[in-house]
C-alpha cells in the first residue's frame, strides 16, 4: 500500500498544483499582471518545499563518507553505478524499460490532449475555453492515478506485480484503439481516467519491483537513475511530439502508433515473465538472483 501511495502523491499534487494555479489564474486580471501573480504564488510553494528540505539531516540522502570527488561527478558517478546494479538484476532491468517506452508514449499522448483541447475541442481563438476543456482532461486524468492507488494494491496481490504492470499496458493500447475509432470531448475524458488509471497503476508496480530487486546500499543510485529514465523518456516524447504530432492534435495514424507501442510493451514484458528458467516469484516481481551470482559488492565508504 504504501508503494502505491508514496508516488501517487506526488503525481496528484502537481496535478492539485495545475488546478490551483487555474482557479487562481480566473480570479485576476488578465495580462502581465495576473500572469506575474501566478509566478509569484509558484515561486512561494518552491520556497517552502526548500524550507522544509532543510528539516533533513545534512548528508541523509549522500554521497557516502569517503566517496571522491563532490558535486556533478559524484552525482553522475552514482547513477552510472545505479545502472550497472540494474543491468545485474533483470526483473528491475526489464521493469524499467517497460516503464521507459510507457512514459514515452503517454509523454506523446499529453501533448496531443493539450493541442486537442486548444484547437479541436475548443474554439481556437477562445483561449479561455481551451484552458477550461484542458483542465477537465487533467482532472479525470487525476481520478485515474487515484483509482490506481487503489485498484493497483489488489491487483497485484492477484496477478503479481508484473502481471498487472502488462495489463495496465493492454488496458492502455485499448484505449488508444477507441481514440483511433472514435475521439470526442466525452469519450478523451472517459480514456483520460483510464490512461491515468493504466499508466499509474504499472508506475507503481515498477517501484515496487526495482524496489525488492536491487540491493539496499545501491537502491539509492538504482532511483537516481530510474529518475533519468523516467524523465528522459518524458521530454524525448515532448521533443518527437513536435515534430509528429498535428496542429489539432488529432492524428488516427498517431494514435495507432501510441496505441503499438503499449501493445508491443505489453506483449515484450508479459512474454519475459514466461521464459524458461525464471522462477515463479521473479514473475511475480519479487526479488530474484541469477544462479551462480554472487551479490554486489557492498558501496564504498
Amino acid at each position: 500500500m504504501a508503494n502505491a501511495v508514496s508516488p501517487t502523491s506526488g503525481t496528484l499534487a502537481a496535478l492539485l498544483g495545475g488546478g490551483a494555479g487555474y482557479l487562481l489564474r480566473g480570479v485576476l486580471p488578465t495580462g502581465d499582471r495576473g500572469d506575474a501573480v501566478v509566478l509569484v504564488a509558484a515561486a512561494a510553494v518552491y520556497l517552502a518545499a526548500a524550507l522544509l528540505a532543510r528539516r533533513m539531516p545534512v548528508g541523509l540522502l549522500g554521497p557516502d563518507a569517503g566517496e571522491p570527488g563532490a558535486g556533478a561527478r559524484v552525482g553522475w558517478h552514482a547513477i552510472a553505478e545505479g545502472a550497472r546494479h540494474v543491468r545485474e538484476r533483470r526483473p528491475a532491468l526489464h521493469a524499467l524499460a517497460a516503464v521507459g517506452v510507457s512514459r514515452f508514449a503517454y509523454g506523446i499522448s499529453t501533448i496531443a490532449s493539450i493541442l486537442l483541447c486548444r484547437n479541436t475541442f475548443s474554439d481556437p481563438a477562445d483561449t479561455a475555453a481551451g484552458l477550461r476543456t484542458l483542465a477537465l482532461v487533467f482532472g479525470a486524468t487525476a481520478v485515474g492515478f487515484g483509482l490506481a492507488a487503489l485498484v493497483t494494491p489488489p491487483a497485484s496481490d492477484r496477478w503479481g506485480p508484473s502481471g498487472w504492470i502488462w495489463r495496465c499496458f493492454v488496458l492502455a493500447a485499448a484505449v488508444q484503439a477507441v481514440f483511433v475509432v472514435r475521439l470526442t470531448l466525452p469519450v478523451a475524458l472517459g480514456g483520460a481516467v483510464l490512461l491515468g488509471l493504466a499508466v499509474q497503476g504499472s508506475k507503481i508496480c515498477v517501484d515496487a519491483i526495482v524496489q525488492r530487486e536491487v540491493d539496499d546500499g545501491y537502491r539509492g543510485r538504482v532511483f537516481a537513475f530510474y529518475d533519468v529514465v523516467f524523465n528522459v523518456a518524458f521530454v524525448a516524447a515532448a521533443a518527437a511530439a513536435a515534430l509528429v504530432v498535428p496542429p489539432g492534435g488529432s492524428s488516427t495514424a498517431l494514435l495507432a502508433v501510441i496505441g503499438v507501442l503499449y501493445a508491443g510493451a505489453a506483449l515484450a514484458y508479459g512474454a519475459r515473465g514466461r521464459r524458461p528458467g525464471l522462477t515463479a516469484a521473479a514473475a511475480a516481481g519479487g526479488r530474484s538472483r541469477p544462479a551462480g551470482r554472487a551479490p554486489s559488492p557492498p558501496p564504498r565508504g
